[in-house]
């Protein structure tokens, strides 16, 4: 019974802070003629955001760029790796 009580203790205070948290709406402002605001929108959509559009052309383009910088990168250090390699093979450890 204690738990139940305690949990219910819990959520409102948690339902409580999170109203408080929440803005209150801006007050408008009287009109003085209604029909005048009707007729010309003021201010945004309200959907105003970033949009983002990928390419997937320039993608493969680009990791097309990316795997011949990789192969040059292991065509230069390939005499490192086998020397790395032959030392681990004679090594006695």
């Amino acid at each position: 019974m204690k738990r139940l009580v305690y949990s219910f203790a819990v959520s409102s205070l948690l339902a409580f802070t999170a109203i408080a948290q929440t803005p209150k709406p801006a007050s408008r402002p009287a009109m003085a003629n209604p029909a005048a605001a009707t007729s010309t929108p003021s201010g945004g959509t309200g959907a105003e955001g970033k949009f983002a559009q990928i390419t997937l052309a320039q993608l493969g383009q680009g990791v097309n760029e990316l795997k011949v910088k990789i192969d040059a990168l292991n065509a230069e250090f390939q005499p490192m790796q086998k020397e790395l390699k032959r030392w681990k093979r004679n090594s006695w450890l």
